[in-house]
């Protein structure tokens, strides 16, 4: 996590759209997916440790970021181990039940070495959630104050997780509901003069709307429809 998405992420609450919507589907995926509750679960790329609250029911949760003051605010949180690493050099193997990583590779420069060694931590048949930002077309100052490397298509994630060592349960498009105002928010930071991440200007009264609006979508996605289309796409997959 780089110091502008620490600073931004800190200044979330965890009733904020973004992130209540987040961990309720993490928990909806993993409840799916486990029926017991001892996993060993890594969140990649855990941040300020927004996930923590959707995962540490299903187990033990270890985390890791490069961003030390992330690092530093997870600690009083319960995380079973955390390192300030690179996610994609780490020494497990065969060792989680599930890895989580999210909105994560789009930050590193070989995605695909990392979602290799992703693979490589987890047990045969273990869950890796991985979601990432969708269409190069939606490329914003979003994206640059992120510092992503790129947005993704739906086949480059399909071949790129396959490729990698996993068989996909689920690929879809996430932020359905959100496209068109995506669109709009492209346009206006495009020829705006102003750069600032469209989260720090979502106006607090409509902060419910979007809870219920991602709530429904939610609900969509863990019965196993494909949206049409969105801002962001999600692969469930297993290790062969």
């Amino acid at each position: 996590m780089e110091d502008y998405n620490f600073k931004l992420y800190s200044k979330l609450g965890r009733d904020f759209w973004y992130v209540k919507s987040r961990q309720d589907l993490l928990k909806g995926i993993l409840g799916k997916a486990f029926r017991k509750k001892n996993l060993k679960i890594l969140d990649a790329g855990c941040g300020t440790g927004f996930n923590f609250e959707a995962l540490h029911e299903f187990g033990d949760v270890y985390g890791v970021d490069l961003n030390k003051n992330a690092i530093a605010q997870c600690k009083n949180l319960g995380y079973k181990k955390l390192e300030q690493k690179d996610a994609a050099k780490l020494g497990y193997k065969n060792f989680f039940d599930a890895v989580v990583a999210v909105e994560l590779i789009e930050h590193i420069d070989d995605d695909f070495s990392a979602v290799q060694k992703l693979c490589q931590y987890l047990k045969p048949d273990s869950l890796l959630v991985l979601t990432v930002p969708a269409h190069k077309f939606l490329w914003s100052a979003d994206d640059v104050l992120a510092m992503h490397k790129r947005r993704y298509s739906k086949q480059r994630l399909r071949k790129l997780v396959q490729k990698s060592g996993f068989r996909i349960k689920y690929l879809g498009y996430r932020y359905f509901f959100l496209f068109l105002p995506a669109i709009a928010v492209f346009i206006m930071q495009k020829f705006g003069k102003k750069k600032k991440n469209s989260l720090e200007s979502t106006p607090k009264f409509l902060n419910k709307v979007l809870l219920k609006l991602m709530s429904a979508e939610n609900k969509l996605i863990l019965k196993g429809f494909r949206l049409l289309f969105g801002a962001g796409l999600i692969c469930i997959a297993r290790k062969n």
